[in-house]
């Protein structure tokens, strides 16, 4: 609202005096510091993050925990970040297997 007052007067629509008065009318009503919540636009709920992460853990084969290695976040975080089930922590006890490394000492 401030900006639409200070743009009228400056293309000369509204006095001084008159811009003065709405400023005074808009800190009396404290819109100078929060304007009217009728003004208020949704946040956009984007789909491409969303698109990402479902391609990447049903059709390439990554899993939750992969994915927030990747970004480097907690497995816990990027669910909840991304609208996913929180992983469960009997699953943490079941990892995959680590590959080793064995010398033949023949």
């Amino acid at each position: 609202m401030s900006a639409l007052i200070y743009r009228a007067k400056t293309l000369g629509t509204i006095s001084d005096e008159a811009a003065t008065n709405l400023y005074k009318i808009m800190n009396m009503h404290g819109y100078r510091k929060r304007e009217p919540i009728e003004f208020d636009i949704a946040p956009d709920a984007g789909k491409l993050a969303s698109q990402l992460v479902a391609l990447h853990l049903s059709d390439l084969g990554y899993s939750l925990e992969e994915l927030a290695a990747a970004l480097r976040t907690e497995p816990e975080e990027f669910a909840e970040t991304h609208g996913l089930l929180a992983p469960s922590t009997s699953a943490a006890g079941k990892s995959k297997p680590k590959l080793q490394l064995v010398v033949n000492r023949d």
